[in-house]
């Protein structure tokens, strides 16, 4: 308690010794081995009588209490942790209910790997607030001793990627540091999306008040209060854990990236920025997801003014249109092509040929696809501003490439016909998802093809999304496998050193729901597969496209789903059988232009099946896509 006190009211010499001390008389009446014997032993299962499980529970919470006391003390020092979470035996603490009331209930141990760290305690089935908060608690530890090495020490090897608990990385890191503290911070991401996704309904913020009114309370309504204490230091602790991870790469992105072009993006595969406010005007940048983690902590958990908050976005958002105007006058100069000339015309891109009178807008999107016969739905997404990615899937992470593009098909409620169209962004912000919502989607009717086409003044009424492509335009998709770094240490494989490259036939082109995807007779053993993945268009013929020129030849994105079965997957050296059968990529519902997506190494793409989120995760690519464009217009052409 004396420890406690001291820490609260400044931690300086008194206090840091005192911590020093009581952590050291832990360790001798070894609070770090409580469990022990379970640990080693081959069960699982805790055969203490009662009596004997309530002593060692208060014993568990003695040894965290004193872990939190370290976390909040080395974190507001810059010091190294005094407690090795990779030499203990405790179990973490039970919900107090269960303690007080004598109950034995199942709990876990704190894992070294982060990836264990969270699923393990989601596996373990215990809720209690203290356990879920020690485990959000020490990824930002961890986060905060990535980005404020305190010590410059030798990064680990890359087959030791993942348990970096004492390793401490250099503020001068080369590229081979910088990309391996890249990839344990983009783990560390994924783990806090995960875990905000695994955390447990009790446990989930939902706006209670931060203090309760009542001074007169009997014991449930303490319980209650507890309880919202607990939710509501989780819910600061996950965006706290969020902005360490950030916060490095969002200032070093907007105030150095000049001065430092040697340093590595944390969240981009791509070279700095040219001018230091271009990353900051992308609506995916690091420093807007940096703001929004704040925002979150501000207006939900501290109630700061609606009015304030209101005019801080008004204020980011002329920042942001400034930036970008910079920012397109700027490419204006290096381009080739036609490109927008005001800030309203920011997400407007014009058409490639010569015969196009008008520009063809393309905005991000969602759009969904049915899996296993028609049975279920699962919807795709990019979304720039989304903050929490998550990878806890088993796949392949691959995106394909598409030759020749359309801006948008639909079907026509007025003719019943296909026809190319224009959407209002300001109208219909999300067509795919207005479109599975019901509600009412106009375009302006678009005449021609991409190349020549001209928007009309006709406005017709979309009954039914299509590809923004058919495959009698698209001669060959030619995908590249393995090639996020959020994957590849998921699934615990080597990051490849050259592009892994398959291909799909044309006849694998479908469109976006509700276009049903007919899994074939020998993936309905419940192996058929979805990965939600980026996709390319090529907007002209190439040979030998050098890397810093690639970009003038990608004519948009769009969403697409990588329909694969797995049971075959493996049993061949090549995957164009298991992935390349009729239907499996749908893509759309539109394009989208590389004047809106200006990094697509740094987009959010979610995978949403049967209403729940399977996948939320980053393009953070291993080989970026203006390198691998550049690789295969050298063997195709």
């Amino acid at each position: 308690m004396t420890t406690y006190y001291e820490l609260v009211s400044g931690v300086r010499g008194v206090a840091w010794r005192s911590l020093g001390a009581v952590i050291r008389i832990a360790y001798e009446l070894r609070l770090h081995l409580v469990d022990l014997p379970l640990k080693l032993s081959s069960t699982t299962t805790d055969l203490d009588p009662v009596e004997v499980w309530i002593a060692k529970e208060e014993r568990r919470r003695a040894w965290w209490t004193l872990w939190e006391f370290e976390v909040f003390a080395t974190t507001i020092r810059k010091c190294p942790l005094g407690m090795d979470p990779e030499q203990h035996a405790t179990l973490l603490p039970v919900d107090d209910i269960f303690w007080f009331n004598g109950e034995k209930s199942p709990s876990c141990f704190f894992e070294a790997d982060p990836v264990l760290r969270w699923k393990e305690l989601k596996k373990s089935d215990n809720e209690s607030g203290r356990a879920w908060f020690i485990v959000i608690n020490s990824f930002m530890r961890d986060a905060h001793s990535l980005s404020n090495a305190s010590v410059p020490v030798e990064s680990s090897s890359v087959e030791d990627t993942r348990s970096y608990g004492r390793n401490r990385l250099s503020s001068k890191l080369g590229n081979g540091q910088g990309l391996e503290m890249a990839s344990k911070l983009a783990l560390l991401d994924n783990c806090v999306s995960c875990f905000n996704m695994s955390l447990p309904q009790r446990l989930r913020y939902r706006s209670e008040p931060l203090f309760s009114s009542s001074l007169d309370q009997d014991q449930d309504q303490i319980y209650a209060r507890r309880r919202d204490g607990e939710k509501q230091r989780i819910h600061a602790m996950i965006h706290l854990a969020k902005i360490m991870i950030l916060h490095k790469d969002c200032f070093r992105n907007d105030y150095r990236a000049v001065e430092r072009q040697d340093d590595t993006n944390i969240f981009s595969n791509t070279a700095p920025s040219s001018w230091p406010g271009e990353s900051s005007s992308h609506p995916n940048s690091v420093w807007l997801r940096y703001l929004d983690a704040a925002e979150n902590v501000h207006e939900q958990y501290w109630n700061t003014s609606p009015v304030l908050l209101q005019n801080l976005e008004k204020l980011q958002g002329t920042l942001s249109n400034i930036r970008a105007h910079v920012v397109s006058r700027t490419s204006l100069m290096n381009r080739s092509t036609v490109a927008p000339r005001s800030p309203e015309q920011e997400f407007t891109p014009c058409v490639h040929g010569e015969k196009s009178t008008a520009p063809i807008g393309m905005t991000a999107h969602d759009g969904a696809f049915s899996l296993d016969n028609g049975d279920y739905v699962c919807d795709a997404s990019l979304n720039g501003s989304n903050l929490d990615f998550a990878l806890d899937l088993p796949i392949d992470t691959i995106f394909s490439e598409i030759w020749q593009n359309s801006q948008q098909n639909d079907l026509s409620d007025e003719d019943n016909q296909i026809h190319l169209g224009q959407v209002d962004p300001t109208v219909n912000a999300d067509i795919g998802l207005d479109t599975y919502n019901g509600k009412r989607v106009q375009a302006r009717l678009v005449v021609g093809s991409v190349f020549d086409g001209t928007v009309t003044d006709k406005i017709m009424t979309v009954k039914q999304l299509l590809s923004p492509l058919d495959y009698h335009n698209v001669p060959l998709i030619r995908c590249l496998g393995l090639n996020y770094y959020d994957h590849a240490i998921e699934a615990k494989m080597p990051i490849p050193d050259e592009p892994v490259l398959f291909i799909k036939p044309r006849t694998a082109i479908s469109s976006p729901y509700p276009t049903t995807i007919n899994i074939s007779k020998i993936g309905q053993d419940g192996s058929s597969d979805y990965e939600a993945e980026l996709a390319f268009v090529v907007a002209k013929d190439g040979r030998d496209i050098p890397e810093e020129k690639a970009g003038e030849y990608v004519l948009g994105y769009t969403c697409s789903n990588d329909v694969s079965i797995r049971n075959q997957q493996f049993k061949n050296s090549q995957w164009c059988f298991s992935k390349g059968f009729d239907g499996s990529a749908p893509i759309g519902p539109v394009l989208v232009s590389p004047d809106a997506i200006r990094d697509p190494s740094n987009l959010s793409i979610q995978a949403i099946y049967n209403g729940d989120v399977v996948q939320d995760s980053n393009t953070r690519f291993v080989h970026n896509l203006y390198e691998y464009l550049t690789i295969i217009t050298d063997l195709l052409f």
